[in-house]
């Protein structure tokens, strides 16, 4: 929860074409910011009626939860089957920018979330999504993301128990059907994926992938290294 006087969340966009039906208008940075009684400041560029909950009418798509795990494994799937999704992406570090650079490239809509505003430099100048700044446990940060309308959440950040919190907030309270969590631990990884979690664990399939590769040298089975 934000205590008094700390900032809301700041909603940015790269220069670039917007994809997106309920898109602003592409111009200097436009930025959501709040004033102490709440209320929200629209600032030069953001086009008016803007929601960043639900849209009315507005029908979640099942994105296929095997192929946004892969995103955030040791490799990428480039393709979320035929439908357009809306895909919240927590974590702009490489991973989590990787998979929001490759969604967006393939025509899916994706916000992302961080709260280190210089990491929307690794997003790149054309990324037509919108960067949210702001701590991602803060639900009105979730919120200014989209994630009310969201087809997919992305859980990447570089700690386990943030992307735990959020990806079982993300969901429980709003109900996304697809949503992945990366956890490093591998006992944590399993534990979660028993209570229902899809995990995506970096560290198991690095350890299953050298394994493989010296087992493979001590028995001479080149195939299975490669």
């Amino acid at each position: 929860m934000r205590g008094p006087g700390q900032p809301g969340p700041r909603i940015l966009r790269r220069h670039g074409r917007a994809r997106h039906r309920n898109d602003r208008p592409v111009g200097a940075h436009p930025c959501i910011g709040r004033d102490p009684a709440g209320a929200v400041r629209r600032h030069r560029g953001q086009r008016r009626g803007v929601d960043t909950g639900r849209r009315a009418g507005h029908r979640r798509r099942r994105a296929p939860v095997a192929v946004v795990a892969a995103a955030v494994g040791l490799g990428f799937s480039r393709s979320l089957g035929g439908a357009r999704v809306f895909v919240v992406v927590v974590g702009c570090g490489r991973v989590g920018a990787r998979v929001a650079r490759d969604l967006a490239e393939d025509g899916h809509d994706v916000n992302v979330i961080d709260q280190n505003a210089e990491a929307l430099q690794r997003l790149g100048s054309d990324f037509p999504g919108e960067f949210v700044q702001g701590v991602a446990l803060e639900t009105t940060v979730l919120e200014a993301a989209g994630i009310k309308r969201a087809d997919a959440f992305v859980a990447a950040t570089n700690g386990d128990n943030t992307n735990l919190v959020i990806a079982q907030l993300a969901r429980d309270r709003y109900l996304v059907d697809c949503v992945i969590v990366r956890v490093l631990d591998p006992a944590r990884a399993k534990f979660y994926e028993e209570k229902g979690l899809v995990t995506v664990c970096p560290t198991r399939s690095a350890i299953d992938r050298m394994s493989q590769a010296l087992r493979a040298f001590a028995t001479g089975d080149e195939e299975q290294a490669a």
